[in-house]
């Protein structure tokens, strides 16, 4: 295994040994970097091709040079050390791979900084905080633009491949992985939630059910059963079919296999006192959805950039939705 300094390191070593191989990699950024060593190398070849860079390389006079421009230790720009990057560098380097290498790293440390931000923003101010919301989905987008611009052109397959792909990623393939979110919702939650999905059922208050149905979506309930009764509610309702505690709870039954189950008879007939719905309580559903779309978005853009494996379009994708699907909930309660 080899992380992302012997990257570097190999990149540095065959530029110290071709300059122009540097041109194979235009996109790459100090920041990028984050070994001392090779940070301050690529910081000095921004004025160019500096002459104590052509070669022969004079590690005495680059080790000067590197050491009037930084604060570091005159350790780790010892002429020893550059000259150890240049015998140690592959014979026949690839520039650009170990630049795109160097980049993804850089682009997923910075995804992971901003996830563990977005994902703890909700934890730290009662008050949502749309702007904020707004600023980490240009971030992403920006990671993503560079992502794609160091990457080379795709064949005619692999946009075919990619365009499929981007096709079946719809509603329910976003949200799929509970990326360690999945908790029992807290007891005025669940009121609230109970009180909405009756009052869908019910039309109680009278006209509170097309209300209902225009402003949540099942996906807006932390309960797997409160959401499959909306669904179902939804559906019959969408068909012109009649809707009460009966014709629910036979929707339900019908598509047990598909959704899973919801509520039963006896919970969608219940006590009309437990579950009379107040405007509080449909605020109280679309807060909690915009705290786990936040936290759903840091947690998958920390998942996905820790796994080497996983691919950042995609994630960058479900995490600039779930943060848009909190910024809508906030933006319809306002």
């Amino acid at each position: 295994m080899i992380n992302a300094e012997f990257v570097e390191k190999a990149l540095l070593g065959a530029i110290l040994s071709e300059p122009t191989r540097r041109e194979d990699v235009p996109w790459l950024e100090v920041d990028d970097f984050t070994n001392p060593l090779c940070r301050a190398l690529w910081q000095h070849l921004q004025t160019g091709v500096p002459p104590d860079f052509t070669p022969p390389v004079d590690y005495v006079t680059l080790s000067d040079a590197l050491r009037s421009k930084t604060d570091l230790h005159q350790r780790l720009t010892a002429p020893s050390q550059i000259a150890e990057l240049q015998i140690h560098a592959p014979t026949r380097p690839g520039s650009a791979a170990y630049g795109q290498i160097i980049v993804e790293v850089a682009i997923r440390n910075q995804l992971i900084t901003l996830g563990l931000k977005i994902g703890t923003s909700m934890g730290q101010s009662t008050q949502p905080n749309h702007v904020q919301w707004f600023a980490s989905i240009e971030a992403i987008a920006h990671l993503r633009r560079r992502w794609e611009h160091t990457q080379p052109p795709p064949s005619a397959s692999s946009v075919r491949d990619s365009e499929g792909s981007h096709r079946a990623l719809g509603p329910q393939a976003a949200d799929q992985g509970d990326y360690g979110l999945q908790s029992e919702p807290s007891r005025d939650l669940a009121a609230a939630e109970t009180a909405v999905v009756k009052s869908a059922v019910h039309d109680s208050p009278k006209g509170s059910r097309s209300r209902l149905l225009a402003h949540l979506r099942p996906e807006d309930f932390s309960q797997p059963r409160i959401a499959t009764t909306f669904r179902a509610v939804q559906n019959l309702a969408s068909t012109g079919r009649h809707v009460d505690e009966i014709t629910v709870a036979w929707e339900l039954t019908r598509d047990m296999n598909d959704q899973g189950p919801g509520l039963d008879i006896n919970e969608l007939r219940g006590d009309a006192l437990g579950w009379q719905l107040e405007p509080g309580h449909i605020r109280t559903v679309k807060n909690a959805l915009m705290r786990r779309s936040v936290a759903m978005a840091g947690a998958q853009l920390v998942k996905a950039a820790e796994n080497l494996k996983a691919d950042l379009p995609t994630a960058s994708e479900r995490a600039t939705r779930s943060l848009g699907d909190a910024s809508m909930a906030h933006l319809l309660q306002t």
